[in-house]
């Protein structure tokens, strides 16, 4: 009976271990995927930081006075108004 109660318990810390060390390779798989994931998600955020740099300079030169007025002159055939001075007398 005694060999008995002391294989049960060596099997019953046997299987312990097994499901220990088969939870700790699942642990360790999904840390493999999930730092895979990161890295490429690190790289698209870097790619998308850049493209975002581009896009703001892009704004930015379209939106500026001097691009604006070459546009008005030299497109549209405008041109800039003399300014008006008006002579008060008292």
């Amino acid at each position: 009976m005694n060999n008995t109660a002391n294989f049960s318990f060596i099997s019953a810390i046997g299987l312990i271990f097994l499901i220990s060390n088969l939870l700790l390779i699942k642990i360790k798989w999904e840390n493999a995927v999930m730092s895979g994931q990161l890295d490429r998600l690190n790289l698209e955020n870097t790619k998308l930081q850049e493209i975002n740099l581009k896009l703001n300079t892009e704004k930015y030169f379209l939106s500026s006075l001097s691009l604006n007025e070459r546009i008005a002159s030299e497109e549209l055939q405008m041109v800039k108004a003399e300014p008006t001075i008006y002579l008060v007398r008292e």
